[in-house]
């Protein structure tokens, strides 16, 4: 308790743009408050917002170069084209695992979409920002395509879903935004390839943010 009543009156030295606060450990998880990058956020105004307002924020605040609206689809742009998708019950699960422990970290759980059946591992607890590599995936896709094979069916498509701890926001400081979006990462990207690759079967990588949205990308040639 005495922890949170700190973070409380750590937090409210910061502006938050309409007063839209992001939860506490949410907070926690993504600022070290002896940062130097804390005391920056003293001096600016953090726009915290969730999956519904993406299209407003695009709309209202001066366009970012890498971010794009195509009908109903919005894309951000790390490395390549990244698509931001809603959250379903799946997600919602399996960022609460990380988020609900003592520390928050990544958590990644890999499924394996048969013509019939899906089957999925447990969930694979990491660090604050790391969790599991290709080896350890590898083996846990084999498990999946044997548990498949046992059922008379055959692996279809490989989704990857693991979470980021730490928000997305905009900061404001007079007429200047920075949006600092966290996406998928090179190495994210990287191992997606590369199972794809080892595999030959669609691969889906999937990176759960708290603001309620994912970023995936697709390997499929």
């Amino acid at each position: 308790m005495k922890e949170k009543k700190h973070l409380t009156t750590l937090f409210s030295q910061i502006k938050f743009y309409q007063n839209k606060t992001p939860p506490l450990e949410l907070l926690k998880a993504s600022v070290d408050t002896n940062s130097y990058f804390f005391q920056l956020l003293k001096e600016k105004t953090i726009y915290y917002f969730e999956s519904g307002d993406l299209k407003n924020v695009i709309n209202d605040f001066p366009p970012p170069r890498n971010f794009r609206v195509t009908g109903n689809r919005v894309e951000f742009y790390r490395h390549t084209w990244q698509e931001i998708d809603s959250l379903n019950n799946f997600d919602e699960v399996l960022f609460s695992k990380g988020m609900n422990a003592v520390v928050p970290h990544e958590v990644l759980q890999i499924r394996l979409e048969g013509k019939f059946n899906v089957v999925h591992t447990e969930v694979i607890h990491g660090e604050l920002s790391n969790v599991s590599g290709i080896e350890e995936m590898s083996r846990n896709i084999a498990r999946l395509k044997e548990k498949l094979k046992k059922m008379g069916d055959e692996g279809q498509k490989i989704i990857i879903s693991h979470t980021h701890p730490s928000i997305d926001i905009i900061l404001i400081d007079g007429q200047y935004y920075s949006y600092l979006f966290g996406g998928l990462s090179e190495k994210d990207l990287n191992i997606g390839q590369s199972i794809f690759q080892l595999n030959c079967i669609p691969t889906t990588i999937e990176a759960i943010s708290p603001n309620k949205w994912k970023y995936t990308v697709h390997f499929t040639k």
